[in-house]
């Protein structure tokens, strides 16, 4: 028997049709992935399972006592609660348990009670044993801790805590309860990569029915096993995670534009049959075929959505040497973020940045472009760099322009007709492009940002969380862009589906240290379980990355040092063929025709002079050889 089922439900807002007939059942033990464009009515189908909106048409069927457990993306606290008071909220059956057995307690020591109310005392003390009663704060703390809240966090008042803190928050309280169905929209947001993991493996072993609403492809690979796909008001189901429902979708659309196709034609035929034969001999026959296509049931079009145009302009070539870091250090009070950061950034690189929540990686990103200064070390552009950046939290919008005014502040001297036009390929058109950015949706805001990205040629691209508020299709025409772009790219993202696509090297952040690993987010796990499978114990691994730390440090300098000392022999070697020009337009003086003197004196100079050139050249061409082969290795 379904847990919930909805059956022929229909939902509309004003003109738009979000829901059309749709029916679904969730079973006991689902885990289901509900996938769908922004927009499309994901958020109305949660309400409506809960019953915090009512269908237009149609019933939902729940199950008597079911319990229904909904994580909100903007959940609310009471001011005065703690951290951990408010996690254990997610036991209030056991709480109230607790405080009945606390009274009954009283009422014992003072002589008031008899032996059915003790006798009663001992089934609900064991009861409250069984469901784990006693370890209550140990279950919200394991909770809260592998959602990423430390000890020093648990007696904060929720009012003090930030957004991303409430949704952390909150979701603790939720799993805390372990309701007979979870429904979770976009849980991951805010959660860093250990935090992701974690409540990965508390889903992997989740007893219960879950729903989650989630653009994480990562995420929805590890612990779905059914896709639910919402499109143009209608649920298509697939049986198997993110990566199955992709191929599978593929492959029904596939068939279905050829069965379309195919219905198409016969239709055309039966129709030019029809035409041509309803008067006359053939009439009778003419007036059947008619009547079945009339009963004729139509396979619809595959559907096919616009997708945002997005292309990255390289900007005009700088130096192979992009970005370059040497002892960088920065700290706030009893928090260190990293010490001697030494980081060298090639044309083409990809990096990408990871590490807990408060570990530096927005920080870093802001003292490279210069928004905040480091604590020490030292930063060098490359010559020619020019840095485009994407800021999360979308601080860059000003909320009292238009979409239109913020991306035409970028290119002021380009045409109404130019800005509206490059407006529509972000999929902004008509009455859109005049919304103030304020009132923007998450993903609107989003697609602003990058619009405004473009429109501002860049050879390094240095970008904060650009997945985040994007969806599915979204992510993956940006994803393109990035494969397509010929500049660099520095980016700090959780996303691990865009970092296995895109980076090529990593920087590990945590703990006021860093490391630099070759590859991407895979790699990292692998490094991580071999590490595990040697048995290498916490010394060892901090021993290990202190020797690959310095080993990265003395290689990126040594590099840095042939670099400059190419540069320095570029400008000496220029000079040089300068003189070299004067000392030749002095020999052919007409002049010194017959100073033979002179002339030898010139001759001496010019030989010399050829030497160091050559000297110098020789020089030159070994570092260029011996840093191509460093870069390449």
């Amino acid at each position: 028997m379904p847990l919930i089922h909805l059956e022929n439900i229909w939902k509309a807002y004003g003109g738009n049709q979000v829901l059309s007939g749709i029916t679904w059942k969730i079973e006991p033990g689902n885990r289901i992935g509900l996938v769908g464009r922004n927009g499309c009515g994901k958020t109305t189908l949660f309400h409506l399972l809960t019953g915090a909106q009512l269908a237009d048409n149609g019933r939902v069927h729940r199950q008597k006592r079911l319990t229904i457990g909904y994580l909100a993306q903007e959940p609310q606290f009471e001011a005065h609660t703690t951290v951990q008071r408010a996690a254990l909220e997610g036991f209030r059956d056991l709480l109230d348990l607790q405080q009945h057995l606390q009274q009954m307690e009283t009422a014992m020591s003072a002589g008031k009670s008899n032996a059915a109310q003790l006798d009663a005392y001992g089934r609900l003390r064991d009861h409250y044993e069984k469901q784990g009663g006693y370890a209550l704060e140990a279950r919200a703390k394991a909770i809260l801790f592998g959602l990423g809240f430390q000890e020093t966090d648990l007696n904060l008042k929720t009012a003090l805590l930030s957004g991303g803190q409430k949704n952390r928050l909150a979701l603790a309280q939720l799993l805390a309860r372990q309701p007979d169905v979870l429904l979770l929209d976009e849980p991951t947001n805010h959660l860093d990569l250990q935090a992701l993991d974690w409540l990965e493996n508390f889903l992997t072993g989740y007893q219960n029915a879950f729903v989650v609403i989630s653009h994480d492809r990562y995420f929805l690979n590890r612990v779905v096993r059914q896709i639910v796909e919402l499109e143009n008001g209608r649920l298509e189901h697939y049986t198997g995670n993110y990566s199955f429902y992709i191929q599978e979708r593929e492959l029904r659309r596939t068939h279905q534009q050829a069965a379309f196709e195919a219905q198409q034609a016969h239709i055309a035929r039966t129709e030019d049959y029809i035409r041509r034969n309803i008067v006359g001999q053939k009439t009778r026959q003419a007036q059947s075929r008619r009547r079945a296509l009339e009963k004729l049931t139509r396979i619809e079009r595959p559907s096919a959505y616009r997708d945002m145009a997005l292309k990255f302009a390289d900007g005009a070539r700088g130096g192979d040497r992009v970005l370059q870091t040497e002892g960088l250090s920065k700290a706030y009070p009893n928090c260190p973020l990293f010490t001697d950061l030494d980081l060298l950034l090639w044309r083409g690189d990809r990096l990408g940045i990871v590490g807990p929540n408060g570990s530096g990686k927005s920080t870093l990103l802001k003292i490279l472009i210069g928004q905040l200064p480091a604590d020490g070390g030292e930063m060098y552009l490359g010559k020619g760099t020019r840095i485009g950046y994407y800021e999360q939290t979308r601080q860059d919008l000003r909320p009292d322009l238009s979409v239109l005014e913020e991306v035409w502040s970028v290119t002021p001297d380009a045409t109404l007709e130019e800005i509206r036009t490059f407006l529509g390929a972000f999929l902004f058109s008509g009455d859109d492009v005049d919304r103030k950015t304020g009132t923007l949706s998450g993903g609107e805001q989003s697609r602003t940002a990058l619009a405004k990205l473009v429109r501002s040629p860049a050879n390094l691209l240095i970008l904060d969380e650009p997945t985040n508020h994007l969806d599915i299709p979204s992510r993956h025409v940006l994803e393109k862009a990035l494969e397509n772009y010929g500049g660099a790219l520095l980016t700090v993202s959780h996303d691990r589906y865009f970092l296995n696509r895109l980076v090529n090297r990593l920087l590990v952040l945590g703990n006021g240290g860093w490391k630099l690993i070759d590859g991407n987010y895979n790699a990292l796990l692998q490094q991580r379980a071999a590490a595990r499978e040697a048995g290498i114990g916490e010394d060892s691994e901090k021993a290990s990355r202190k020797a690959s730390y310095e080993a990265s440090r003395r290689a990126s300098r040594e590099q840095a040092r042939k670099k400059r000392r190419a540069e320095g022999l570029e400008q000496t070697i220029s000079e040089l063929e300068t003189e070299m020009a004067r000392l030749e337009a002095d020999m052919a003086r007409e002049e010194l025709a017959t100073d033979w003197n002179r002339l030898e004196e010139l001759a001496r100079e010019k030989t010399a002079l050829q030497t160091r050139i050559d000297e110098h050249f020789a020089e030159w061409e070994a570092l260029e050889s011996e840093m191509t082969v460093s870069r390449t290795a």
